[in-house]
């Protein structure tokens, strides 16, 4: 089991919610949010909405089955199965429970938004009481102007606890095109997402990834729930009414490399172009601190770090200013992986979590 050490204890962590965590999941038309519900929930929850007509508010948990259906008028009426409900185009919202152990300790709230203009105040109420929020945007014009429109009205508390899904990624020609779409995706929408996640999930995929984990792995929902997990982790009871966003350090040229391990050294820069509040990210020698590739930020001076005994990851605090260290041990300690973090832009589990992936790329493809 990989350890997690600190040199001065974090601030204790937040007792258990009462309530499921909301994510709520909005979009532009057609940008593939009943996927990603259908996908969290591993099975096919709702194929009857689709995104011409009214559609109203889903809330998705789960528990003892049974559907709860509000009108315009404000009747409510009880189903048994969503596949009973006969009046959902009349609908204000409708609460769907079942057995969806993929979804326990949360809800998803599936919330249309209007084709531009004003947020409405109804969908605003909803967003007040989100704790995450699930942004779909289609990989062939991912991060319209209208989508930054409308997201720039959200809450901004809920802008360090968002999370931009490009959907249609099975579109997209090449691993290289896809590159290129989250490195400008980094750069136009760091002031709301705290992560990115592709999914290649076209149907047939979805209804496969809810039987089978590896496809749920390859079409990107396990990357997705466990995005959204490592956030709910990290939730105060109460959360400032305002964060202030860290400003990153002045854009530098991208490294580019070179050698047998190019493609793995690249991809692990993408991953570090995408980590919200990472000062800087090495691969040091372990034994006397020199770098020896610079993935992302300045090059820092050759420093030896010694990890904890026996703990693949380790957190060094660095200075008052909220700075801290996240050591990897790589090649079987004969190197490390170095990432220099804000404390207040990213925690240190979720640092630890990028390490340890970071991690496992390098030593699946680089050997």
């Amino acid at each position: 089991m990989n350890a997690l050490t600190l040199n001065r204890a974090p601030t204790p962590a937040a007792p258990a919610a009462a309530r499921p965590v909301r994510v709520v999941i909005c979009g532009e038309r057609n940008a593939g949010k009943s996927t990603v519900l259908n996908l969290l929930a591993r099975q096919m929850v709702v194929p009857a909405f689709g995104e011409t007509g009214p559609h109203p508010v889903l809330h998705l948990r789960h528990g003892t089955p049974h559907v709860v259906v509000t009108g315009d008028n404000g009747t409510v009426a009880l189903y048994d199965r969503l596949a009973a409900c006969d009046n959902l185009d009349r609908a204000r919202s409708c609460e769907v429970v079942l057995n969806a152990p993929a979804l326990d300790g949360l809800e998803l709230i599936e919330l249309p938004l209007p084709e531009g203009g004003p947020v409405p105040a109804e969908a605003r109420d909803i967003l007040a009481g989100a704790d995450l929020l699930v942004w779909t945007t289609i990989a062939s014009q991912a991060w319209r102007f209208t989508e930054r429109a409308m997201v720039a009205q959200l809450p901004r508390t809920l802008h360090q606890r968002a999370t931009l899904v490009v959907t249609r990624a099975d579109k997209i020609r090449t691993p290289q095109d896809q590159r290129r779409i989250h490195r400008r995706l980094v750069s136009e929408t760091s002031d709301y997402f705290d992560h990115i996640a592709f999914l290649a999930a076209p149907g047939r995929m979805v209804r496969e990834a809810g039987q089978s984990d590896d496809a749920f792995e390859v079409v990107g929902g396990e990357a997705l729930i466990q995005a959204i997990r490592q956030f709910a982790s990290e939730l105060s009871p109460s959360p400032a009414s305002v964060h202030v966003l860290y400003a990153a350090p002045e854009s530098e040229a991208e490294t580019t490399f070179e050698g047998p391990h190019a493609d793995t050294l690249t991809e692990l820069r993408d991953m570090a172009a995408g980590m919200n509040g990472l000062l800087s990210a090495t691969i040091c020698d372990a034994g006397n601190g020199s770098v020896i590739h610079t993935l992302f930020g300045r090059q820092a001076p050759a420093t030896a770090h010694a990890p904890a005994p026996g703990d693949t990851i380790t957190m060094i605090e660095l200075d008052s200013d909220g700075r801290f260290l996240t050591l990897c041990r790589l090649d079987g300690g004969a190197h490390q992986l170095k990432l220099t973090c804000r404390s207040g832009r990213v925690s240190p589990s979720l640092a630890r979590n990028a390490a340890l992936r970071m991690a496992h790329l390098w030593d699946q493809r680089a050997g």
